[in-house]
């Protein structure tokens, strides 16, 4: 069965937030995706683990995520949606639908974008 985390929706924003502002592992999010997809799948959880050592609050931190069964035609597959960060059995940060999510990385700056 295929798995992967969703493409271009408010939770997979939300994910590389929190990934970024907790993770200080030396590879790209968007090369990793499919990992995390596959390991979720392999381990029938719809969560993964990020380890102390690549962790900025050097602390074991969950990122779970919903799953949902998806079939096109004879194809079925599972999406994952983004939901929460644990830390300590503690949820740390939930996915919010009423927040935006595009423009994070702008977040609490003085600076305006330009193009």
């Amino acid at each position: 069965m295929f798995a992967q985390i969703a493409y271009h929706r408010p939770e997979t924003l939300a994910f590389e937030k929190y990934y970024y502002e907790l993770s200080t592992y030396p590879v790209p999010l968007e090369y990793i995706k499919e990992r995390f997809a596959k390991t979720m799948e392999r381990t029938k959880r719809p969560a993964f683990l990020l380890p102390a050592k690549y962790s900025k609050n050097n602390k074991d931190t969950w990122f779970a995520f919903k799953m949902h069964k998806k079939t096109e035609g004879h194809s079925k597959y599972h999406v994952y949606y983004f939901d929460r960060v644990v830390t300590d059995k503690i949820p740390q940060w939930q996915y919010d639908p009423d927040k935006d999510y595009d423009r994070w990385w702008v977040e609490d700056k003085k600076k305006r974008l330009t193009v």
